[in-house]
């Protein structure tokens, strides 16, 4: 039931915010559509990724101001999902939406919010990874979305203002790379009486 309800949650989050206080964590909010029609936000956005990681019980892919990108906004969505929004350090336009959930937790591997777009597979630092055009209304490209799983969480990312090799670029040295070397599940294993430790 809670998958189904997220589903829904995830298309109304990015219309509306709401006032909610979490314990030990000050959640930053606005007026929202709450007042209007009853209906809770499912949205809420914290000052720092450490606090959203404690409200949804998990820390997400987050970059490192050493990408050239510094967090502007950060939200729990429905309790579950992480969205931190990027703007590009040097004052351009340029902004990453970077979305990490646990795989458990979701109905569906796609937690980009990109809908009606073609997906396309391909393998970047060996994981499948799929790539979308988001396209405006008149039909032109203008931003891109990735989304790909690794271990036990889903990962996605959508730009605006980077053009595709930007995006790609910016997809591979900063999440993928972090998906990779952070989510990986490792297996351990027993070491043999006469294993040697160096």
């Amino acid at each position: 039931m809670r998958k189904k309800i997220l589903s829904g949650m995830l298309a109304a989050a990015a219309l509306v915010a709401l006032n909610v206080n979490v314990p030990e964590v000050q959640a930053h909010t606005s007026m929202s559509a709450q007042a209007m029609d009853g209906m809770p936000n499912p949205m809420v956005e914290y000052s720092s990724v450490a606090e959203a990681a404690q409200a949804a019980g998990y820390y997400p892919l987050s970059l490192s101001e050493l990408t050239g990108y510094q967090a502007e906004h950060i939200y729990v969505i429905a309790g579950d999902l992480i969205d931190i929004r990027y703007a590009r350090i040097r004052n351009d336009s340029a902004k990453l939406l970077v979305r990490t959930a646990p795989v458990i937790l979701m109905q569906d591997d796609d937690i980009s919010g990109v809908y009606g777009a073609t997906w396309k597979k391909v393998t970047l630092r060996g994981i499948p990874v799929s790539i979308a055009e988001v396209k405006a209304e008149d039909g032109k490209t203008t931003d891109y979305a990735a989304h790909w799983t690794v271990g036990d969480y889903l990962f996605a990312v959508q730009s605006e203002g980077l053009s595709y090799a930007a995006f790609m670029a910016a997809l591979m040295d900063g999440p993928i790379d972090l998906s990779v070397n952070y989510f990986t599940k490792i297996e351990h294993r027993a070491m043999d009486d006469d294993t040697i430790l160096y």
